[in-house]
């Protein structure tokens, strides 16, 4: 293993050596597979390439350290009418092809639209790195997207402790800009905002995003792939979403488009995310949803404003659907918000959740908040959701007045739960832990879990519903199983049978 240092003032000629830097293109040039390439403090304005990287098992690792800045210098209009960047655009990394690549302990500033942009990379790694503002801080393609089997597929990329502040100015949770104006509908086009700590479009997957911080964001995670394609389906699979806390998120939290096979979204803490499950129009399944937290205080924007009241699980009516089960369990939500508004998916298994609604009269609560809109606020009873008989629900914790089984009649699946009109110590100030006489205290409801290889996991009951379990967290103890290939290219889009 070589370490070549590399400074602001380093020289293409240089040793590498503390006392003689390269450049960052020369040191570049030079590294293989298990070599550092350590930066200097300074601040770094020259974008690079990165076309080779290391060998299987053999990273080649940019290591920075305090002091050590990465300095775009663009503008934040340099990010709009970029929703899908290219490999022309603006990132201050380009992973072009490059495997076995680490990006570790460094600061952006100013990378528009993209701080890291990876076509056709694989086995990539972020770490330990902080970043302000940007439209996306690690977005990733294929190497072709003309051909949907064509080229080199992006895949296992690893973001962890990762940090994100995207406005800091709190210009959209404050409204002095709208939701309007970043999805770029007004003549105020804010769209360099409408971004992610993580996006890609059409990869294979096998992405892990861990330990990270995402705050004042549009979105925090967005995953999009090409429709229509016939292998759609083994686009985004295999992801894991562990431990991560996403604060202010204008827009959506966890946002799979059109299709994604094989999440866990476990351990996550969600504060004041306007939609934190964003899955409407998602084909794919076996997502486990596990153990996060969930709360909010205030809604975004300004009174008048619209796109403020937001939701907490969020479906579409038009197909597609997921093919394979949703396991929503063991989650602890206190929400001012309508908790599933609008919207039809299939195979959505909710166990052992905790759910707090704000329904006292003081800002931004309402009393006669309703837990599942019933179409009323849609036209002509449109825009509401609407029960399927793949659901089932039980051992749920719920404030709600109508809950369990004061609901309209016509909903064919009728919930199996526990009313409690008050469920957390302090949900509204974020302490989600259960009140010491909740009837949820060692009452969960025993389930099983289907992985994808159609192995069958029991999970005993006896603990405490929602998030605080007392005696161990269930994804814990659950053993991670990729979904397998094969299985993606021989599934038929057939409905599910309920159970």
């Amino acid at each position: 293993m070589a370490i070549y240092y590399v400074a602001v003032n380093g020289r293409a000629d240089g040793s590498g050596s503390p006392s003689d830097p390269m450049t960052v293109e020369a040191a570049l040039a030079r590294g293989h597979g298990g070599d550092v390439i350590q930066f200097m403090p300074g601040t770094y304005v020259t974008p690079f390439e990165i076309r080779r990287g290391g060998s299987p098992g053999r990273p080649l690792i940019l290591r920075g350290q305090d002091g050590v800045v990465l300095d775009g210098g663009q503008p934040k209009e340099a990010g709009c009418d970029k929703f899908i960047p290219t490999a022309v655009d603006f990132a201050f990394i380009k992973l072009l092809g490059a495997t076995e690549v680490g990006i570790e302990r460094f600061s952006f500033v100013n990378c528009w639209p993209s701080v890291v942009f990876g076509q056709g990379c694989r086995d990539i790694r972020m770490a330990e790195c902080s970043v302000t503002g940007g439209r996306f801080v690690f977005y990733a393609v294929n190497q072709r997207e003309d051909d949907p089997e064509g080229g080199i597929k992006a895949k296992r990329i690893e973001l962890d402790r990762v940090t994100w502040v995207q406005d800091p100015d709190k210009t959209m949770w404050s409204g002095a800009i709208t939701w309007e104006d970043v999805k770029g509908w007004t003549t105020n086009n804010h769209s360099y905002f409408n971004g992610s700590l993580f996006s890609c479009y059409d990869i294979r997957g096998y992405v892990t995003i861990k330990n990270c911080s995402v705050s004042h964001a549009f979105n925090a995670l967005r995953f999009d792939a090409r429709v229509g394609s016939s292998v759609a389906r083994r686009r985004n699979i295999n992801v894991r979403i562990l431990n991560n806390r996403f604060n202010y998120i204008r827009d959506n939290t966890f946002e799979i488009e059109k299709t994604g096979t094989g999440w866990w979204i476990c351990g996550n803490q969600v504060y004041n995310g306007y939609t934190p499950f964003s899955l409407h129009g998602a084909s794919g399944g076996y997502w486990y949803v596990f153990g996060n937290r969930l709360w909010s205080d205030a809604k975004p924007g300004k009174s008048g404003q619209g796109h403020r009241g937001g939701t907490m699980l969020k479906w579409q009516l038009d197909p597609p659907r997921p093919l394979w089960p949703i396991y929503y369990a063991h989650n602890s939500t206190f929400i001012h918000s309508t908790y599933a508004k609008s919207g039809l998916t299939r195979g959505l298994h909710h166990y052992n959740n905790a759910i707090e609604v704000c329904l006292s009269d003081t800002s931004p609560c309402t009393p006669e908040r309703e837990l599942f809109t019933d179409g009323s606020e849609g036209v002509d009873g449109i825009d509401h959701f609407i029960w399927d008989d793949t659901y089932d629900f039980r051992g749920d914790l719920c404030n709600h007045p109508k809950y369990p089984n004061d609901f309209p009649a016509e909903w064919a699946y009728r919930l199996e739960g526990t009313r409690d009109p008050r469920i957390f110590v302090d949900g509204r100030g974020g302490d989600l832990t259960l009140r010491a006489d909740s009837p949820g205290r060692n009452q969960s409801v025993p389930f099983a879990l289907k992985l994808p290889s159609g192995r069958i996991i029991p999970v005993p009951g006896g603990r405490n519903v929602g998030a605080d379990q007392g005696n161990g967290r269930v994804f814990d103890e659950l053993p991670y199983e990729p979904v397998p290939e094969e299985l993606l290219m021989t599934c038929a889009d057939r409905p599910m049978r309920h159970g």
